[in-house]
């Protein structure tokens, strides 16, 4: 009989905003456990908030200014929910509120916490609050956001995460802070990596049809000099290629609409199965760029977005890339043109996936070779 997993990851998040990597994360997950002979399913909690009036005034005033823009993002939203149905399995109920969850919980035989930033703040069903105290609980690949978190949630969550029959984080910055709990927490990599290219569901037509050879993804940004974006430009016009980039809140504020997509989820592995360069400023648009093997440079956030970085700098030093940072003052075709070591590279997913199947199994992680 197959053991049923139940994961709670970024479902509250991902069905009210744009982000291919929450969304393909889990998908990975459920992908790689089914491929070890288990079952999995998506546990649907979403936090529903009322919308006072004042913001259903902010969304109207949204619409009327920008009704397009609206109307493409709110396809693109949906064409995520297709995604859902068409590849995932999830919980038969959608909870809205914790008192429900913690009323009547999902039934499984091993509840999974992971990946993604489920462990950004203290919400009590990240840290599998719910799950009765006799039922195995994991997490997978968690991350804190950060390198740091405050004392107060440190006190906060101690004694949740103590409660786990296994921890693993994404960061090595994540098992220096279980271990300040007093929790022993091993180092695995994001489920992304854990699947190869092909087995992904890429729609390639969208790409095609923009011939669409760069390819941007970018989120947290304010302003279009913090991703160099005239430089990006000039890049792409020199090689006669044309330059799209994915299409979110901050992105649709600062990047002529001319150059933005909105792609469905499938479409947006498409764009970078097609792409020859990327460009992007977030870990899984990092992440997608090392497992289509693209050329790729990588931005640093600024501003508040800023604290986030960490985990960039943890997956490129795991994978010997740390030359696909962008540097200021040198020829953006230069470092594009880096060579990109993939042996060193592809041994170390190798040794990231079997590491992740002994500790999905319950047998430990063994040696953390390569670092990850």
């Amino acid at each position: 009989m197959k053991r049923k997993n139940c994961v709670i990851s970024s479902y509250a998040y991902m069905i009210k905003n744009i982000n291919y990597g929450s969304l393909l994360q889990y998908y990975a997950l459920q992908t790689f456990l089914m491929k070890m002979g288990e079952e999995a399913y998506w546990l649907r909690y979403t936090l529903e908030e009322r919308d006072g009036a004042m913001g259903k005034i902010k969304t109207a005033a949204k619409i009327m200014l920008h009704p397009v823009r609206y109307v493409r993002r709110s396809k693109c939203q949906q064409s995520y929910l297709t995604f859902i149905g068409r590849y995932l399995n999830v919980s038969g109920r959608i909870y809205a509120t914790y008192e429900a969850l913690e009323a009547q919980p999902p039934e499984a035989d091993r509840y999974i916490t992971g990946s993604d930033q489920v462990w950004g703040g203290v919400l009590k069903a990240n840290y599998l609050c719910f799950v009765r105290d006799n039922s195995k609980k994991m997490a997978y690949a968690a991350s804190f956001g950060r390198d740091e978190i405050s004392r107060e949630q440190m006190e906060a969550v101690k004694p949740w995460v103590r409660k786990f029959e296994k921890v693993s984080v994404r960061e090595p910055s994540g098992i220096s802070i279980c271990k300040r709990m007093g929790v022993a927490a091993e180092e695995m990599t994001d489920p992304a990596l854990l699947l190869e290219k092909e087995e992904y569901p890429a729609d390639r037509r969208a790409a095609e049809r923009d011939k669409a050879a760069v390819f941007c993804y970018f989120l947290n940004m304010d302003d279009a000099e913090e991703i160099h974006w005239p430089e990006i430009q000039e890049f792409a016009k020199q090689r006669g290629k044309t330059v799209k980039v994915a299409a979110v809140p901050h992105t649709e504020r600062v990047i002529s609409s001319s150059s933005l997509v909105y792609p469905s989820p499938e479409e947006w592995l498409g764009y970078y199965e097609k792409a020859e360069y990327i460009f992007t400023n977030t870990f899984h648009g990092t992440v997608f760029a090392i497992i289509f093997r693209k050329k790729f440079l990588v931005f640093l956030q600024e501003g508040k977005t800023k604290a986030q970085n960490g985990r960039l700098v943890s997956l490129l030093k795991k994978f010997d890339l740390e030359n696909r940072f962008y540097h200021a003052g040198e020829r953006v075709e230069e470092q594009m043109e880096r060579p990109i070591d993939w042996n060193t590279a592809e041994k170390a997913v190798i040794c990231a996936r079997e590491r992740a199947a002994l500790f999905l199994k319950g047998e430990g992680g063994g040696e953390q070779q390569y670092g990850i």
